[in-house]
């Protein structure tokens, strides 16, 4: 019987060009990252999750050569994937719009602003 490749080795297979590792570590982990970021955020945010799963698999290719051998794989890309969703969830809460009414004079829309409304 034919031992399993260790997570490690495949990401060191990947960083030296060998696709077929990707592969293998994409099939072992696509379940698992993607039920994480979608427990973290919730059923109804479905859409977000499988945009931040890609963006955890862009990550692990941009970043192959920075990984660790030494490291376990999981938690390197577990924490690629936690460390994704906070930075979307970061810029998402300091994002607003600020919705214009001409109807309104300036005088107004300042006093508005200064009370934070």
């Amino acid at each position: 019987m034919e031992e399993q490749a260790s997570d490690e080795s495949l990401m060191q297979s990947y960083a030296q060009g060998e696709a077929h590792a990707f592969q293998q570590l994409f099939a072992r982990y696509q379940g698992r990252i993607y039920g994480f970021l979608l427990r973290r955020l919730g059923i109804s945010q479905k859409a977000l999750a499988e945009d931040l799963f890609q963006l955890t698999w862009l990550k692990v290719h941009q970043h192959r050569n920075d990984f660790d051998p030494s490291k376990k794989f999981s938690t390197w890309i577990f924490t690629v994937a936690q460390n994704s969703m906070f930075d979307h969830l970061k810029k998402a809460s300091t994002r607003y719009e600020v919705e214009e009414n001409p109807d309104l004079p300036a005088q107004d829309l300042q006093q508005m602003s200064a009370e934070g409304l």
